[in-house]
């Protein structure tokens, strides 16, 4: 961590009790805490619109295993891009749907031709990428 800096915040008192309220329902230790946190967060955010980026992510999918030939289309699709998936979890929702979600590197760009090619496959309910960290050593 580096240097720690002080600034001060101005906001409407109503949103200010709404933040405190936030805080403390989530556990953080004070403000700055929660700022610093909901701070990375954003640029963390911010870094799926630079195209060039490389980052660490998530693809979030659930789908209904139940239809035919899913299951093997996902399992191709993930070891096509094998060079930029390190893991994944697979949960049972209910006797018919699934969760998946894939730990992905890479550039932005390629990491957003993967969610493409995942949610595009019939069966697949919905599906997102979510944009965790950026990466400089991928």
């Amino acid at each position: 961590m580096g240097k720690l800096a002080r600034f001060g915040v101005s906001m409407d008192e109503s949103l200010l009790r709404a933040f405190d309220e936030f805080v403390m329902k989530r556990g953080y230790k004070n403000r700055s805490q929660a700022i610093s946190q909901l701070v990375n967060s954003c640029l963390a955010q911010s870094l799926s619109m630079d195209e060039t980026a490389t980052v660490v992510g998530l693809i979030v999918i659930v789908y209904n295993h139940e239809k035919r030939e899913l299951l093997d289309t996902l399992i191709d699709l993930q070891h096509k891009y094998l060079s930029s998936i390190i893991s994944s979890l697979h949960v049972h929702l209910d006797r018919h749907d699934c969760l998946e979600i894939i730990v992905v590197k890479g550039k932005i760009q390629k990491l957003r031709k993967i969610e493409n090619d995942i949610v595009k496959v019939k069966g697949v309910k919905q599906g997102y990428l979510q944009v965790i960290a950026e990466n400089n050593n991928a």
